[in-house]
C-alpha cells in the first residue's frame, strides 16, 4: 500500500510539472501581437525588435537566464531617445574636445550623449575621394540595442583643388555609394550639410553629414542611424552634427592663385595655380588678345575642362552682334562642337565700368543631336572693349567632380574682376 501511494505521488508530481510548463508555453504564445513599448506612438514592432521582445517577455525572461548584457534593456532608458529639443540636448550631452594626432589644425569640438563611447579601432573601408583615402579621425558609438548601433564618424583629408564645399560633399557621398536625399545645403563656400541613405549588410541606414573647410583641409562628420529608428534620432542627429566646430578655424584659399591681366590696363583677374595658361594669342595691331586656362587630365594632351578669355578693342566698324557671330564660328571650328540648346540667359555681375554684362548657359556637342559638354559664356561690353569669357566642361551628370572644379574656377575669375 505504501509503495502504491509513493508511485501515485511521483506520477502526480510529473504531471503537475508538465501542466505548469504547458501553461507557461501557451501563455507566452498568446501575448498580443501588437504589444508596444509605452511612450512610443507607432513603430512598436521596431522598438520591440530593438529590445528583444514584447512587454510580456519570453521563456528566458521567466527563468531569468541568457539575458543579453551588451544592449539596452529598455529603450525608454536610452538617453538618445530623450533628446527631442535644445534643453534635453544640453541635458543629456557633453562637449568633446580632441586634438587628433596632436595636430592642432584638426582640433575640434562636438557634443554627443554622455553614454556614447569612443571606438579607437573603427575604420570604415572604401571611403575615397578622387582615388585618395580620407584619414579616419575617430568614431563614437551609442549603447547598442539588438543589432542597432548608431555611430558618429569623423574624417579629414587635404584638399587638392578649389571647389565649393557643397559640391565636394555631394561628390564624396556619390563616390561612396550613398544616395543624397534633398539638396546639399551650405551657408557659404566653406561648409555644407546633406542628408543621405544607403544599404549595408542588407540593412537600410539614414545619415546626416557636415563638411567644414579650414585652409586646404576638410573635416567631415557623419551621424549614421538605422533607417527604422531615424525618427527617434531626428533632433539629436542633426543637432550633434551641427555642433561640430574647428577650434582653430583657418580661412584662405585651398590652393594658391595666380594674378594676371588682359591687355594690362583693361582688366586684372585671378585664377587657381592648378590651371596653367595655354594658347595665348595676340593680334598684331593690339586690338585683340586671348588665352586658355586648362584643367589638365592625367593623360597627356587631354583636358577635363578649359576656360577661354578674350579682350577685343572696339572700333567704329564693330558691333556686339557681329562679334558674337564671329565667336560662334571660331568656337565651332576650334573644338568641333556645335551649340545645340540654350539652358539659361540672364544678366550677370562684373566691373562697374561695363554697362552690358550677360551670362548664358548652353549644351554643346559634336552635332546638332548630341550634347556632350556644357558651355558657360560671359559677355561684358562698354564703349571701348568687348570681353568674352567661357567655360567648357563635362556636364554635371557625366563627371561631377571636374564639373564642380571647373565651375569654381570660372566663378573665381568672375569674382576677382570686381
Amino acid at each position: 500500500m505504501t509503495e502504491k501511494i509513493s508511485v501515485i505521488k511521483r506520477m502526480f508530481s510529473r504531471y503537475f510539472v508538465f501542466i505548469l510548463c504547458a501553461l507557461a508555453f501557451s501563455g507566452w504564445h498568446m501575448l498580443p501581437a501588437t504589444a508596444q513599448v509605452p511612450g512610443f506612438d507607432g513603430g512598436g514592432s521596431e522598438v520591440r525588435e530593438a529590445i528583444g521582445g514584447t512587454e510580456g517577455g519570453g521563456i528566458r525572461d521567466l527563468f531569468g537566464k541568457d539575458r543579453p548584457t551588451a544592449r539596452v534593456d529598455n529603450v525608454r532608458d536610452l538617453d538618445d531617445f530623450k533628446i527631442v529639443d535644445e534643453d534635453s540636448f544640453l541635458k543629456y550631452t557633453a562637449e568633446i574636445h580632441e586634438v587628433p594626432y596632436g595636430d592642432t589644425s584638426l582640433s575640434y569640438r562636438l557634443r554627443l550623449p554622455r553614454t556614447w563611447t569612443k571606438v579607437t579601432q573603427y575604420a570604415e573601408h572604401g571611403i575615397t575621394v578622387q582615388q585618395r583615402l580620407m584619414s579616419h579621425i575617430t568614431t563614437f558609438v551609442a549603447p547598442p540595442f539588438a543589432s542597432v548601433v548608431p555611430s558618429v564618424t569623423i574624417q579629414a583629408m587635404e584638399l587638392q583643388h578649389e571647389i565649393d564645399a557643397r559640391h565636394w560633399l555631394k561628390n564624396y557621398l556619390l563616390l561612396n555609394g550613398f544616395t543624397v536625399t534633398g539638396e546639399v545645403r551650405g551657408d557659404d563656400l566653406r561648409q555644407a550639410n546633406a542628408d543621405f541613405v544607403y544599404v549595408r549588410d542588407e540593412s537600410a541606414y539614414a545619415g546626416y553629414a557636415r563638411a567644414i573647410f579650414h585652409g586646404n583641409m576638410v573635416t567631415l562628420v557623419r551621424f549614421d542611424v538605422p533607417q527604422r529608428f531615424v525618427r527617434h534620432y531626428e533632433f539629436l542627429q542633426k543637432r550633434a552634427v551641427d555642433s561640430l566646430t574647428m577650434v582653430f578655424p583657418k580661412s584662405g584659399a585651398i590652393e594658391e592663385w595666380r594674378r594676371d591681366n588682359l591687355l594690362g590696363e583693361v582688366l586684372e583677374m585671378q585664377y587657381p595655380m592648378s590651371w596653367p595658361r595655354k594658347r595665348a594669342r595676340y593680334n598684331e595691331d593690339g586690338l585683340k588678345v586671348s588665352f586658355e586656362l586648362h584643367n589638365e587630365a592625367i593623360l597627356e594632351g587631354k583636358v577635363n575642362g578649359l576656360i577661354w578669355l578674350s579682350v577685343i578693342r572696339r572700333t567704329s566698324e564693330m558691333d556686339l552682334k557681329s562679334e558674337l557671330e564671329v565667336f560662334r564660328r571660331e568656337f565651332e571650328r576650334r573644338y568641333g562642337f556645335q551649340i545645340n540648346e540654350i539652358i539659361s540667359s540672364e544678366p550677370s555681375y562684373g566691373p562697374l565700368e561695363f554697362d552690358y554684362i550677360r551670362e548664358e548657359h548652353y549644351k554643346v556637342g559634336p552635332d546638332r543631336h548630341t550634347s556632350s559638354q556644357e558651355l558657360r559664356f560671359l559677355v561684358m561690353a562698354d564703349s571701348k572693349w568687348y570681353i568674352f569669357i567661357y567655360m567648357l566642361s563635362p556636364p554635371e551628370q557625366t563627371d561631377y567632380y571636374n564639373w564642380a572644379r571647373n565651375l569654381r574656377a570660372f566663378e573665381i575669375i568672375k569674382d576677382s574682376m570686381l
